[in-house]
């Protein structure tokens, strides 16, 4: 008998902590958070850039509407133009309750000038009758004239997302070309972007970005500029000054001016992508009840 009880109780404690797993699992408050960065572009007449943005949340009737839904943005101005977008979804999580979406906008650099504008992101689905307007805030855009350059972005890693620590060095790395037939110097990069400065810049004497690992030797970066004889390329890595990356760190979105001379006339080539930094929410922070970190993004 005693062991017919004991089976029971058994039983019923294994049930309990099933149910509380279960309800733990499907009754995640639904929220969403929307991940807006900072941006500074440079380029030239025509060239077209990818900026990102990013939805997480555990509302999949959200998710559903927003996968569907159309983009526009105010504030540019028509010193870029949106080209086409695109919503795809995202895995990163491998947790069936969140839910990701990325937005691709691609738009076209249209004037010259220096130009930096409050940007409005809208996701729109008139079938549903929903509506987001989201305030990204200032995004700054350098533009000139097309150019044919003797200088060559071959490569780079343009994005680095994922859950960063409270003291994460990030690093843009890229690898250039001289493609004419004299001796041609790196003197600089440069970009404007609040919160954003760069500790140290280096550069690897190879071609080949899979060459570079934490054992590579970098050489400080040359005052005097870097010196690339025809045909020659290196790995230039622009390290970011050391700092906390965690969410809710805004994320920023970057493509450098970067200088050089040829011939004693001085030239800017920007960089053939957008590098990204993204700071993402914990599993944790997203399933929490508490949305004072979802708030502090849009800050």
């Amino acid at each position: 008998m005693d062991a017919k009880k004991a089976c029971i109780s058994l039983f019923f404690s294994f049930l309990f902590v099933f149910i509380m797993v279960s309800y733990a699992h499907y009754h995640v408050p639904k929220k969403s958070i929307f991940l807006t960065p900072t941006v500074y572009i440079y380029g030239e007449i025509n060239d077209t850039v990818l900026v990102r943005a990013y939805w997480i949340g555990t509302d999949s009737k959200e998710y559903n509407l927003i996968k569907d839904s159309n983009l526009s943005i105010v504030g540019l101005d028509d010193f870029a133009v949106l080209k086409k977008f695109g919503i795809k979804e995202t895995l990163r999580y491998h947790d069936p309750v969140i839910k990701e979406l990325t937005f691709g906008i691609y738009l076209t650099l249209n004037k010259t000038g220096i130009h930096e504008s409050n940007v409005t992101l809208i996701i729109e689905n008139k079938k549903e009758n929903y509506r987001k307007e989201l305030n990204i805030g200032r995004w700054t855009f350098e533009i000139s004239p097309k150019h044919r350059h003797l200088l060559k972005v071959t490569d780079m890693i343009d994005l680095e997302i994922g859950f960063f620590s409270e003291n994460t060095s990030s690093e843009c790395t890229f690898a250039v070309r001289n493609i004419g037939n004299k001796t041609l110097v790196v003197r600089n990069i440069t970009y404007t972007l609040p919160r954003v400065s760069i500790e140290k810049i280096t550069y690897v004497n190879t071609s080949n970005l899979s060459e570079v690992n934490e054992n590579t030797t970098e050489v400080p970066f040359p005052k005097e500029g870097l010196h690339l004889k025809p045909e020659e390329s290196k790995v230039i890595i622009v390290h970011f000054k050391r700092g906390d990356y965690r969410y809710p760190r805004k994320p920023f979105v970057v493509r450098f001016k970067i200088l050089y001379e040829a011939s004693n006339r001085s030239f800017s080539v920007p960089l053939v992508f957008t590098y990204e930094l993204v700071p993402i929410p914990t599993i944790d922070q997203i399933k929490s009840p508490n949305d004072l970190h979802l708030i502090s993004c849009f800050q």
